[in-house]
């Protein structure tokens, strides 16, 4: 996974996060998909959104849509861990008519 990503505003884009590979501790899981969030939040005027979410016991994934091209969206995705940690990842998408 990498923190940068460029979508078409007329499709989807799949981003996963796989917190094993960083940031959780040996055994450790995912306890509580906290969400996903996206910042500007521009509601219902265009901007990027999340269509749907799910997670596993070390991951979390996101279909993002839509969005304005030239604009560009910091997307997080925040967990509880069975440790009682709560981590939150940040990435970029840009939106480009690509």
């Amino acid at each position: 996974m990498t923190g940068y990503y460029v979508k078409n505003p007329g499709s989807s884009l799949d981003v996963t996060i796989d917190w094993a590979q960083q940031f959780l501790h040996p055994g450790e899981t995912i306890a509580a998909d906290l969400g996903w969030t996206v910042r500007p939040d521009m509601g219902a005027t265009g901007g990027l959104a999340v269509e749907t979410n799910d997670s596993t016991a070390t991951t979390t994934t996101a279909r993002l849509a839509a969005g304005q091209a030239g604009d560009a969206y910091l997307v997080a995705s925040t967990i509880r861990t069975d440790q009682a940690r709560e981590i939150r990842r940040s990435l970029t998408v840009r939106v480009a008519n690509v």
